[in-house]
């Protein structure tokens, strides 16, 4: 059935924009952790790697 067909479409293309929605918040949090890294170390905050 043709309405079948359209949600079924409908859906496959609200999980793409799910995947793409994920994949650009993870950069956004990839970006602020490199952004936090390069702030501590202007401040002198660098974690020790010794622990």
């Amino acid at each position: 059935m043709i309405y079948q067909r359209d949600r079924q479409r409908m859906e496959a293309e609200v999980a793409a924009e799910r995947k793409l929605r994920e994949e650009a918040l993870a950069m956004l949090d990839a970006r602020e952790a490199v952004i936090d890294a390069q702030r501590n170390e202007l401040a002198g905050t660098r974690p020790s790697s010794t622990g």
